[in-house]
């Protein structure tokens, strides 16, 4: 025998319309399953009331505040871990970076002393300036993000800020073979 929707009317507690409340009644008249289950039902509801309320073991507020504070502390050192990192790969990648232009010239010929000095002048200026624009990159970021980005998009930049300096790397010392090539022909 189908009990819906008498047993979803018997477990709510929204007031019945008249009519289904009439409904109700005549199918309990008829209907074992559905009188245990309001007999039951109001049995339950009968404990709910008479429980008595459960007063927390002192000092429960207390420790709920250390605990929170020391799993915001341990988040904290995680995330500056995290922010160490992604700096150290930085300039890891920066260093490299300065090494592989630098050497570049020392095994490149020039025509003239002057144009090594010039060429020397210019790659020191470059790399100079270029890490200080990342040192004010990341200085801004540094100020700004650490809260507002995920720790797995900090990891997703990071391999793409490493894999993009290795390939500007290995491009700007193809071009200084080319150029130091074409000068010699």
């Amino acid at each position: 025998m189908n009990h819906q929707p008498f047993e979803t009317w018997l477990l709510s507690d929204e007031p019945l319309e008249p009519q289904d409340a009439l409904s109700l009644a005549e199918h309990l008249t008829t209907c074992g399953h559905c009188q245990q289950l309001q007999l039951a039902w109001s049995g339950v509801m009968d404990l709910f009331e008479r429980a008595p309320d459960v007063e927390p073991v002192p000092g429960f507020a207390n420790r709920w505040h250390a605990r929170l504070a020391a799993e915001k502390q341990v988040d904290l050192a995680m995330r500056q871990r995290w922010q160490s990192w992604i700096v150290l790969i930085l300039v890891g990648n920066a260093a490299a970076m300065t090494l592989v232009l630098l050497g570049a010239g020392l095994f490149s010929s020039y025509d003239s002393p002057a144009e090594f000095l010039i060429a020397w002048i210019y790659r020191l200026t470059s790399t100079l300036m270029a890490v200080n624009w990342v040192q004010n990159v990341i200085g801004t970021l540094a100020r700004t993000l650490p809260g507002a980005i995920p720790v797995s998009w900090w990891v997703i930049g990071v391999g793409f800020l490493a894999i993009s300096s290795m390939l500007w790397i290995f491009s700007i010392s193809r071009l200084t073979k080319i150029s130091s090539v074409s000068r010699r022909a």
